[in-house]
Order: C-alpha cells, then structure tokens, then sequence
C-alpha cells in the first residue's frame, strides 16, 4: 500500500462524513419543498356592482417547478452516494491492508497514526516510545514493503 493511500485514510473518513451531511441535507431541502413550496393567491369572487362579493384565497403547488428541482437535488445526491461508496471501499482497503500486518508494533503504528489520526507525539505515547522511533520504524517498514513489490 502507498504511503499517500495511509496518509489519506483521515482525510477520507472526514469526506465521508461531510458527503453524509450534504446528503441529509439535501434529503432535507426536497421534504421542505414537498412542505413549504405552496404558492397561493388571491382573487375576487364575484361582484355586485363595482363593490366584489367576497375574496376567496387559492392554493397550489408549483408541480413542474418541484420535478425539476427534486430532479436535480436527486441527481447530486446520487452522485454523492457513490462518491460515499467510493471512499467505503478506500477506507476498507486501507483497514484491510493494516490488519494484514504482521508485525504487532507496526500494525499499532499504524492504526494510531492512520486510522485514529494522531500525531507522531500522541503515537509514541501510546507506544511507550520516542516520536522519532515510532516515525522511522514506519518509514522503514514502508520502504521495505516498496521494494518486494
């Protein structure tokens, strides 16, 4: 696996949850057109003489208006299903390859600095070891895997 693959493992994660709002978000905006989208007005009902008998207030909906944005909204949330879907199978991959990992430390490394998004500092705490060990011994570890492939 490619370091920027691991490095991005954070990232994703944070994408997928932002793409997860903005489709609630959008589930949202078509339920408040489906509420809130009534038009209505006003008209005169009848008259005698010049003076009108009454007002009477009419409501609709804006039919063709709502398709077409209902159609939009729910071709973006499409989109963004996928793009969710997309980054699952990233961030299982990712979890995947880390499980795979034989060596316990570096599979601890691993997790910490990719999956829980800690800095070296934090890592090293968890692992009872200096930064700069817990750094090089990933960076070794990840040259190694480049070369054998």
């Amino acid at each position: 696996m490619k370091k920027h693959i691991l490095e991005q493992y954070s990232a994703m994660q944070n994408e997928k949850k932002d793409l997860i709002e903005r489709i609630n978000s959008l589930n949202q905006k078509i339920l408040n057109m489906e509420v809130n989208d009534i038009v209505s007005d006003t008209v005169i009902r009848g008259r005698h003489g010049r003076k009108p008998v009454g007002v009477i207030r009419i409501e609709g909906f804006p039919s063709r208006e709502y398709q077409r944005r209902k159609h939009a909204l729910q071709e973006l949330k499409v989109k963004l299903e996928r793009k969710v879907a997309d980054l699952l199978e990233l961030t299982n991959e990712v979890e995947e390859y880390i499980d795979g990992i034989e060596d316990s430390r570096i599979r601890q490394i691993m997790r910490y600095r990719f999956i829980d998004g800690m800095n070296w500092a934090q890592v090293a705490k968890n692992m009872h070891e200096t930064p700069d060990s817990a750094r090089v011994a990933l960076e070794r570890y990840l040259a190694d895997e480049s070369t054998k492939k």
